[in-house]
């Protein structure tokens, strides 16, 4: 499977490549489905995470027609549906998609809840941490701990954007700290303690690059 650090114009079968290969049949039906809606001319990064012991490529950002009805699908190709339009371009659009996903939420399915943990949407950090029962975080636990260093940007992603756009909120009151320390207790028997959460700056994602991030975005 292919790293890109480049942007890919995207195939049914790349976006396939965001769940696991013993699910290729259904990641497939969900691909065709989103490529219905995708703008082709707009090509996105892809980055690997690791899911039960295998290498997946999610997509950075999708351009999507806004249409958000009833899904045709049902089932596990609904969900990856679903789970393809976290990565929307269209805030709305994300929150809906993740309240569904978050609803029955799969071991595939967590990396693209933790990368909206990492987002400036404070709506879509507030319906994921109302959503979060302790099911739901033993099924996201394994992830964080097969992905440490992707964990670690995440949640320096999160001081990044308070310190960008929420300063005036009390860290003891910002949703996307409350969401890192919840996760950082339950996956500590496997990543041990991690820093504190200090210093305004992150080598995952810089002050310049939240708000040309901000500005490019159609924002909740």
């Amino acid at each position: 499977m292919d790293r890109t650090d480049t942007p890919t114009r995207l195939d049914a079968g790349l976006l396939a490549q965001a769940f696991p290969a013993a699910l290729r049949t259904e990641a497939l039906a969900a691909g065709e489905a989103i490529m219905a809606r995708l703008h082709r001319d707009y090509p996105t990064r892809r980055y690997p995470v690791r899911v039960a012991g295998e290498e997946i490529l999610i997509p950075d950002r999708l351009h999507l027609r806004s249409t958000f009805g009833v899904s045709a699908l049902a089932g596990t190709p609904r969900l990856m549906t679903r789970c393809l339009e976290t990565r929307s371009l269209d805030g709305y659009q994300r929150q809906r998609a993740v309240r569904e996903v978050l609803d029955d939420i799969q071991t595939w399915a967590v990396p693209f809840v933790i990368e909206l943990i990492g987002s400036y949407v404070v709506e879509i950090l507030s319906d994921i941490h109302a959503a979060l029962t302790p099911k739901k975080i033993a099924t996201i636990v394994p992830f964080l701990a097969a992905n440490p260093g992707y964990w670690r940007c995440i949640r320096a992603q999160v001081m990044s954007y308070w310190d960008v756009y929420y300063r005036n909120v009390p860290r003891s009151e910002y949703v996307g700290f409350t969401l890192v320390a919840l996760l950082d207790k339950a996956a500590q028997p496997a990543l041990g303690s991690l820093p504190p959460m200090h210093g305004r700056r992150s080598r995952c994602i810089s002050r310049a690059k939240a708000r040309r991030i901000r500005s490019r975005d159609l924002e909740i």
